[in-house]
């Protein structure tokens, strides 16, 4: 009687564990995806961006900046460039815009301090229109934009009225 040999059934079973632990790990192993940049991007545009890739939108949270337009993304966290899982939650910082400010009511003052006052500001132009008034020289007695009013120095343009005094009659 002859003995068959065992050999071929050590390899096929050690073929068939590696197989199965290459099969395995394929399955069970995720596919990492780079996180594209959305920077510039509409929050919209920006979200289903990464939702099409498989990413899930975390945090959004908002922020003022003088670059970005307002309702466009400004960062992702974690940052463009990086390789993260499908599934994996993105967080978004979104523009607010360039940040307002309210308009000072200047009427009444001198418009040399105003303007000493506003010298380092960024408005785009200050008009000073002379009229003639019954007010000491120099007084502000109007301003546009109006006091109160919500302004963005870089795109603000400031008018004042101010008093030369009293037109001479001869």
């Amino acid at each position: 009687v002859k003995k068959k040999s065992k050999m071929p059934f050590v390899i096929g079973g050690i073929l068939l564990a590696l197989v199965l632990a290459f099969v395995g790990y394929q399955l069970l192993k995720t596919e990492k995806i780079e996180i594209p940049s959305v920077a510039t991007l509409s929050l919209e545009d920006a979200m289903k961006q990464l939702q099409d890739l498989g990413f899930v939108i975390g945090e959004v949270t908002e922020r003022n900046d003088e670059n970005i337009e307002l309702n466009h993304v400004i960062e992702s966290n974690p940052r463009a460039g990086i390789l993260r899982e499908k599934g994996s939650e993105i967080d978004l910082v979104v523009s607010l815009g360039i940040e307002s400010s309210e308009m000072i009511d200047y009427v009444s003052r001198q418009i040399e301090q105003v303007q000493a006052m506003l010298e380092n500001r960024e408005f785009v132009d200050i008009i000073v229109d002379k009229v003639y008034s019954h007010l000491p020289v120099g007084e502000i007695i109007e301003q546009s934009p109006l006091a109160g009013e919500s302004i963005i120095p870089a795109e603000t343009t400031i008018v004042f009225k101010v008093s030369q005094g009293r037109k001479l009659v001869k």
